[in-house]
């Protein structure tokens, strides 16, 4: 019994293109009208990083004002704020208040909670108004040049 079940899961797994640890449920088994459904375990991974705050933290900053966030921010841990920084830059929607997060990050505490991205994401948090006002331009744009009338001398 318990090795009908192990092909069976690997079996799901496989053709969910699932992790075989994954606990299956809620999803469909054969096809057709009469089709089956297994309900999916509280095991299941998402393909998601989990917020490094308490959700109470995370909304208290979302809805605060910027200047208001970053001190917010300033009370966490050193390496949960580089953390926090990491997730919220990450995200389309967070990108100015992960930047405005890692402002207050050392260097060393953003390679460590995001690796290669962390001396970028240093850099580009001491300048965020220069930074967010390129990514507001559309790909490929460049800054128009400036016009210069040349004046011809005639003698």
């Amino acid at each position: 019994m318990m090795r009908r079940n192990w092909r069976k899961r690997r079996r799901l797994a496989k053709k969910f293109n699932l992790p075989l640890t994954f606990s299956v449920s809620k999803l469909p088994i054969g096809n057709g009208v009469g089709a089956r459904t297994m309900a999916m375990s509280a095991t299941a991974k998402l393909n998601e990083d989990l917020c490094p705050v308490s959700d109470d933290c995370f909304s208290e900053l979302r809805q605060a004002e910027p200047p208001d966030a970053v001190e917010i921010a300033k009370t966490l841990p050193a390496q949960q704020r580089a953390d926090l920084a990491t997730f919220c830059y990450s995200r389309r929607h967070l990108h100015a208040l992960g930047l405005m997060i890692a402002s207050t990050c050392e260097c060393r505490e953003l390679v460590e909670a995001s690796a290669s991205a962390g001396p970028v994401l240093y850099q580009q948090s001491r300048d965020p108004d220069r930074t967010l006002a390129q990514e507001s331009l559309p790909a490929g744009h460049r800054p128009p040049k400036p016009v210069s009338l040349a004046q011809t001398t005639t003698e």
